[in-house]
């Protein structure tokens, strides 16, 4: 239902349904992604991280890689102060997930939540720099660089 509502371009009730879809399955992945995209295209970023936060919280497929990342980082993505470095542990959460793809064909999800964090713009937009500092063997960049996910990166073939 949240889904459809996302479609007739009802944000309001998208978010209203797939929260009330979260209440009843909180594991179930999809509600979250959607939620989050609703959220951002609403332009309420906190929640829009909350949404990633919790996705990436009770995805089981990637709990090993996300553990591992945290010890890395040895911090919780969920517990920092400003919402930009919030965005920017997430972001590098994601790029780990991604980083365990077999065959290098990163999951769809993990691709949706990259790129409904990169269009969280007020919050500040991640230029190619940004991207590239995460992503240092720069294998995701052109991954992400379809159509809405990465709209502020210039065309790399002109590098």
């Amino acid at each position: 239902m949240g889904v459809r509502q996302q479609e007739n371009e009802r944000e309001d009730k998208a978010i209203q349904s797939l929260r009330q879809a979260i209440q009843i399955n909180p594991k179930h992945l999809s509600s979250w992604l959607a939620l989050a995209v609703s959220l951002t295209n609403e332009s309420d970023h906190d929640a829009t991280f909350d949404a990633i936060q919790h996705w990436v919280d009770v995805n089981d497929r990637y709990a090993e890689a996300v553990g591992a990342w945290r010890t890395l980082n040895k911090e919780s993505i969920g517990h920092v102060e400003s919402s930009k470095e919030r965005q920017k542990g997430l972001l590098e959460c994601l790029m780990a997930m991604a980083r365990m793809a077999p065959n290098g064909q990163i999951d769809p999800d993990v691709q949706i939540a990259l790129g409904v964090l990169l269009n969280t713009s007020e919050v500040g937009r991640f230029n190619q720099s940004d991207i590239e500092q995460l992503d240092t063997n720069g294998h995701f960049l052109g991954v992400l660089e379809g159509p809405g996910l990465l709209p502020s990166c210039p065309d790399r073939s002109s590098r």
